[in-house]
């Protein structure tokens, strides 16, 4: 999860709502991870941001 976050915040990296929320049901898959249960449900809670970049998303 820290290669994600790093994306998350990286200014020149494109890393889409989409594949974040990939990569943590990925994460989620293989131990009970609560706190990530409910940040993939915050991010696929709005499809119309999937095509956006996260780090938009988080400081916009």
């Amino acid at each position: 999860m820290a290669g994600a976050a790093a994306r998350a915040f990286a200014q020149d990296a494109l890393y889409p709502v989409r594949l974040a929320a990939k990569d943590i049901a990925l994460a989620t898959t293989t131990a009970d991870l609560p706190v990530l249960t409910r940040v993939h449900a915050l991010l696929t809670a709005h499809p119309g941001l999937a095509d956006r970049d996260l780090s938009a998303v988080l400081t916009g």
